[in-house]
């Protein structure tokens, strides 16, 4: 048996073991650590600032849910900006989050949660490298708590608007001054045989079609967003 620290500040249950973080679903039929894969490689699709996950079979000896866990380095340089904003108001936190330097980096974080449905981007979960954001603890994201099935619960957000759609709204509104065009450039070239590429490796049709599927779909909501912000179409909403 392997010796560990084992934490759980979140609702997964977490092991340090030699400068590695190792991360377990939440329930039998979830699987966080497979979501937590998938958005990774969508990270580097996109270029964007982020820790690397990769999926591994529990070979630590440890009693996990899964049969898979999600593993990154540990790198203590980085920390929450929760941390950083000490304020109880939730309103004046947001509004100071808003502020921060890294501002186009925080912008292309919430681009990113769009695209994958991540649900999960509390004020907890927004993370600095060095004054960069840098992106992690993405498990939740793509459906993961409902086994991968498309629900209506996937469109949720935090923690400006309830809503994915809603929330780039105001985001793009709110930096309109600083919008860079090459993340969008990027998600413009996300097409099907990329995802099939990536997902493949993790899942097996018909749940690798699901998630396909839905990214895709947000795909399209996001440059749909994007334009009517930019061009100031007429209302378009988040489908």
């Amino acid at each position: 048996m392997v010796r560990a620290e084992t934490f759980s500040s979140g609702v997964l249950h977490k092991w340090n073991i030699n400068g590695l973080l190792y991360k377990d679903s939440m329930y039998l039929y979830s699987r966080e650590p497979i979501a937590e894969a998938i958005c990774s490689d969508i990270l580097d699709l996109l270029e964007l600032n982020h820790v690397s996950y990769s999926l591994v079979d529990n070979y630590i000896g440890v009693t996990s849910v899964s049969k898979k866990l999600s593993v990154c380095k540990i790198d203590p340089e980085i920390v929450k900006v929760s941390d950083l904003i000490l304020e109880d108001d939730t309103d004046t936190f947001l509004e100071l989050l808003l502020d921060i330097d890294d501002k186009l980096g925080l912008l292309n974080m919430f681009i990113f949660d769009a695209l994958v449905s991540n649900p999960d981007r509390h004020i907890n979960n927004i993370h600095l490298k060095e004054g960069k954001v840098i992106i992690l603890d993405n498990g939740q994201a793509l459906s993961s708590m409902n086994g991968f099935e498309i629900l209506p619960g996937h469109w949720r957000s935090q923690p400006f608007e309830p809503f994915h759609g809603e929330q780039l709204k105001f985001l793009f509104n709110r930096y309109s001054d600083i919008l860079d065009e090459s993340i969008i450039l990027k998600i413009k070239e996300i097409y099907r045989r990329n995802l099939e590429e990536i997902i493949g490796k993790y899942l097996e049709t018909p749940t690798k079609d699901k998630i396909i599927t839905l990214i895709l779909c947000n795909k399209d909501s996001i440059l749909k967003i994007y334009n009517q912000v930019i061009n100031t179409d007429a209302s378009i909403s988040w489908t």
